[in-house]
């Protein structure tokens, strides 16, 4: 802070004619007659000016930033990033005026604190050095053949443990924690990993690397979950939910695809179909020591992670989402009928940018941080008008695929230099005004689920699945789990009703049965 005020009383006369500047080496700021070049030093200037402020006057930059500068809303940014200054200035790189920079300090000294939240600046040393594993298969052919995809799989792996050493260094155990999460739902769960024994950082000890054992499940017709077992009984367990399957190689894909057209919003038909087995995988990751187990999950593997958040908090320590599909009115509802302390086992995360959580779903709710990186996947927002004039929604319907993968699937933290942002329920709410007035909003997506359904169950009936007999080994699963708990529920008043259901779940047991023996066949 002291270099700034040096160089606003040097430059008092000519502030208005000068542009702030950062140098890294020196770490210090400084004074220059024309605005700097490089976009990504600009965004530098932004967060160290912010992160400079923010150590002197706590809870009332973002608000004198936004008192003081002004800027126009920007069509391809939501309106809760638009119309804040600080996170408007990082998101376009946009120049900083020296003027600017003066007179937020000036006002600082006198600022209350504001309802909004503070804006973390991230600063990750070594960046260069994280292999950043993501979802999808990594070369053509591991797309759309299956040996080579899990002979690719092993190096993944092997990558992701190379990350997460660097991950067990880091300090801060809250820190640790939420990067090991997202690597291990970012990348890791996409992979093979049944048999599999995972080195993950220890969320008690810096420098310690606990092993776990992998166990994955089918659930529903192609939602891939997996457990992670403590080999140590103090370490608590990891329950993974896979995203979304794309390519012909991932076995499941089709039914991974179904899953986001579900009617109540993505991955809720199968938690609704799934639970009692997502409860059994639940209760046996529970430690001797009574530690819950963690739940982290990536785009539909998010959406999944809510629903279990939900329905299923007093199973679980805390559920990660990280950029899923957004839920609709009915979970907001029953969101908010529960007592805050279950409300704060939510945590989202999302990046700027992603198409799936900033078009698909109606509600934002819970503990939702958005993240900011050095780089931006910008997304061009289709207007009517290009419906119309037909090419311009081409144009951007291709510029729009090209990035959204990379924003979907890139982990922003792990760049040199990102920003986060808690956002209040205020911003929430005028964030779930607006999504629903976009005209790209994708409305549509469950009145597809049916007829997707049916698309599904046509093409595996001619060319088959491979996971067919593991499918029906699971649905048995489940008929055992509701059977044993109509008999745990039967008491003398109800005995007559739950025999008729007993009866209906051993014909329907009979004819899986059936099914197995003649996928076997």
């Amino acid at each position: 802070m002291h270099s700034l005020i040096q160089l606003f009383e040097a430059n008092q006369d000519q502030a208005d004619k000068l542009w702030l500047d950062y140098q890294p080496m020196t770490q210090r700021f400084c004074a220059v007659k024309k605005i700097v070049p490089s976009k990504e030093r600009r965004k530098l200037i932004v967060a160290q000016f912010y992160a400079t402020c923010s150590k002197n006057f706590k809870g009332c930059v973002r608000q004198v930033m936004n008192e003081v500068i002004k800027l126009p809303s920007h069509s391809d940014l939501p309106a809760i990033i638009s119309q804040d200054a600080c996170l408007h200035m990082f998101t376009q790189a946009l120049p900083f005026k020296l003027k600017d920079a003066r007179d937020i300090y000036q006002r600082l000294q006198t600022a209350a604190s504001s309802h909004l939240s503070e804006i973390r600046v991230h600063s990750l040393e070594e960046a260069h050095r994280y292999y950043r594993v993501i979802g999808a298969p990594p070369t053509l052919l591991a797309k759309f053949f299956y040996h080579i995809r899990v002979q690719k799989d092993e190096e993944l792996l092997r990558q992701v443990e190379e990350d997460l050493k660097l991950i067990s260094q880091l300090e801060d155990a809250q820190w640790r924690r939420h990067l090991t999460l997202a690597i291990l739902a970012h990348g890791a769960v996409y992979r093979e990993l049944e048999g599999c024994q995972l080195s993950i950082p220890s969320f008690y000890e810096k420098g310690k690397m606990e092993n776990y054992r992998c166990m994955q499940h089918l659930i529903d017709e192609g939602v891939k979950t997996v457990s992670l077992v403590p080999v140590d009984p103090k370490q608590p367990g990891i329950y993974l939910c896979q995203g979304t399957e794309l390519w012909p190689s991932q076995r499941s894909a089709l039914g991974s695809i179904l899953a986001n057209f579900a009617t109540h919003g993505s991955a809720t038909a199968a938690y609704a179909h799934s639970w009692r087995r997502i409860h059994k995988h639940l209760r046996d990751l529970r430690t001797p020591y009574n530690s819950l187990p963690f739940i982290a999950g990536h785009s539909m593997g998010g959406a999944l992670a809510i629903q279990i958040m939900l329905y299923s908090h007093v199973l679980i320590d805390r559920a990660y989402a990280f950029n899923p599909p957004l839920p609709f009115k009915r979970d907001e509802e029953f969101f908010h009928s529960l007592p805050h302390k279950v409300q704060a086992q939510l945590q989202i995360h999302a990046n700027l940018d992603d198409f799936a959580f900033w078009r698909i779903g109606e509600k934002m709710f819970g503990h939702v941080v958005i993240w900011l990186a050095m780089t931006r996947y910008r997304y061009s927002p289709l207007k009517l008008l290009d419906t119309i004039l037909v090419i311009p929604a081409f144009y951007k319907l291709y510029i729009n695929l090209t990035r959204a993968f990379p924003a979907h699937q890139n982990l922003f933290a792990l760049d040199s230099l990102s920003l986060s942002v808690q956002l209040s329920q205020e911003e929430m709410q005028k964030e779930n005004v607006e999504r629903l007035t976009r005209f790209d909003y994708l409305r549509f997506f469950p009145k597809l689920y049916d007829p997707m359904r049916n698309f599904v169950q046509l093409i595996r009936r001619v060319f088959g699945w491979k996971l067919q007999s593991e499918y029906i080994r699971n649905e048995i699963e489940i008929v055992l789990l509701h059977e044993q708990d109509l008999l745990d529920s039967m008491t003398e008043a109800n005995r007559e009703e739950v025999e008729q259901e007993l009866a209906q779940l051993t014909l329907q047991k009979e004819n899986l049965l059936k099914e197995l023996a003649h996928c076997k066949s």
